[in-house]
């Protein structure tokens, strides 16, 4: 009895295997078998399954989803405008002609080699904007089938695509760059749709790059395009670049406190100078040639144009040091052959001097508006333009002429006591110790602009000025 009972127990167990076993005939239990069922029933690669399930090619076209999960932003290459990165591109479908029992096989979904892809029909993505350049571009690939004929089809993928880059903010800028998917069928056999619940990883950049937003759309029914937008960490630009300039400019500005006569000051300026010189051409390096205004690229040359004139400045105190050195002593020596020996004979002459200039000037002054008030007088005059005669308080008249001959003559009768031929001697030996250019800063006997008034003049301006134009130049 016990023996019939044990009998019973084990037929108990073993009937739905058995019974699975009559409904699984056909159906593959492993990957292998799936693959063995792909040439047993005739399986057409080049059929799509939309055409293999009608039967024709009039067939509606296919579905099919595309993604990329960005893992790195390996490199972003200014000069070329080239983004490089490597994630994971996934491509699904359905093909009703790999779908398989899950009963049968233990489980909803089975993992294949790489290989295998080639024996099946397959979307072909590919990037539209990649640059090719010898990467290795496709790795860990990995082929996964659904038991309802779903497909995903995943490669890892290291792109370097183009980028049109706008360097005007540098280095506040943020770029917007793109990877672009097209499908490489006709729209009439395969569209893109998008891929339900799924979430793109978004990494935070790498150490020039900050990347704040990725996004993914359907640009159309075979496009989609991944939108990357990066921001610039310009911590590096501040510390290294943009500081290390200021700091220069004040060495510049330090120089107007160094004596005039001493020639480091222009070794201050000049090493000043060849720094920022480097740093423009180290800029330049790193962008491509744009003809737009790049912020930073102002910067430097606004930099380098304030070092030079802090060396413009240094260049003409000298001359103007070496000038008023001829010119003082060309007046010692006039100065002793007239016979000026007292400072108040040397200031006396000097004033004189300066007065007879400016009636010069006052007489030349009288000339051009009399002329000018006879020409206007001619020109309105109803006979023919002779002019007016002005009557005087004791009834006789004076024309026109008369009055500024008078006026004219009337500073020359406000003679100096000076001799007119010592002033003349005096003003003409100074003026030939000036030389062409130093007559450029005289009045009189005396330069109206001085070394010192330069170094005093940049030593107020140079540094406001200079923070005013850096500030508007980086649009602080």
């Amino acid at each position: 009895m016990s023996t019939r009972f044990w009998a019973l127990c084990v037929s108990t167990l073993l009937a739905p295997e058995f019974a699975r076993g009559d409904d699984c005939v056909g159906s593959p239990k492993t990957p292998s078998e799936l693959v063995e069922r792909l040439q047993t029933t005739n399986y057409q690669r080049l059929d799509r399954p939309g055409v293999a399930k009608a039967g024709s090619s009039e067939a509606f076209p296919d579905e099919a989803s595309l993604t990329f999960d960005l893992a790195y932003l390996l490199a972003v290459d200014q000069v070329t405008q080239r983004l490089e990165l490597q994630g994971t591109l996934g491509a699904y479908w359905n093909d009703y002609r790999l779908a398989f029992d899950p009963s049968c096989a233990g489980t909803n979904e089975m993992r294949f080699p790489f290989a295998v892809a080639a024996q099946l029909w397959t979307p072909l993505p590919f990037v539209t904007n990649e640059v090719t350049a010898g990467l290795q571009s496709d790795f860990q690939q990995s082929l996964l089938v659904a038991s309802d004929g779903s497909v995903s089809l995943s490669t890892r993928r290291r792109l370097r695509t183009k980028c049109k880059m706008n360097f005007h903010k540098l280095p506040y800028d943020t770029q917007h760059c793109s990877v672009d998917f097209e499908l490489n069928q006709p729209q009439s056999e395969v569209v893109l749709v998008a891929k339900a619940g799924f979430e793109s990883n978004s990494p935070s950049g790498n150490s020039k790059w900050k990347l704040r937003a990725l996004t993914e759309q359907l640009a159309s029914d075979k496009e989609l395009k991944l939108t990357f937008e990066l921001r610039r960490k310009y911590k590096y630009y501040e510390t290294y670049v943009i500081i290390p300039a200021i700091i220069l400019i004040l060495i510049s500005y330090s120089s107007f406190f160094v004596a005039r006569t001493n020639g480091a000051r222009f070794g201050l300026t000049i090493i000043a100078f060849l720094a920022l010189l480097n740093f423009i051409t180290g800029q330049l390096n790193r962008i491509p040639n744009v003809a737009y205004h790049v912020r930073l690229l102002s910067f430097l040359y606004l930099s380098m144009f304030f070092s030079a004139a802090a060396i413009f400045e240094y260049v003409l105190v000298n001359i103007l040091m070496k000038v008023e050195l001829k010119i003082n002593k060309a007046k010692e020596d006039a100065e002793k052959e007239l016979g000026l020996n007292t400072l108040e004979e040397k200031r006396s002459a000097h004033e004189k001097i300066r007065r007879g200039l400016q009636r010069e000037r006052s007489v030349r002054d009288v000339r051009k508006r009399r002329a000018w008030s006879l020409s206007r007088s001619e020109s309105n005059s109803p006979r023919g333009g002779a002019p007016d005669s002005a009557e005087l308080s004791d009834g006789s008249t004076r024309l026109p002429e008369q009055d500024a001959e008078s006026d004219v003559e009337a500073p020359a009768r406000a003679a100096d006591d000076l001799d007119a031929k010592r002033q003349e001697v005096l003003l003409r030996e100074v003026r030939e110790a000036a030389g062409k250019f130093g007559r450029l800063f005289l009045y009189g006997t005396d330069m109206w602009i001085k070394d010192q008034y330069l170094d005093i003049f940049f030593r107020w301006v140079y540094l406001p000025l200079y923070i005013i134009f850096a500030s508007f130049s980086l649009n602080i």
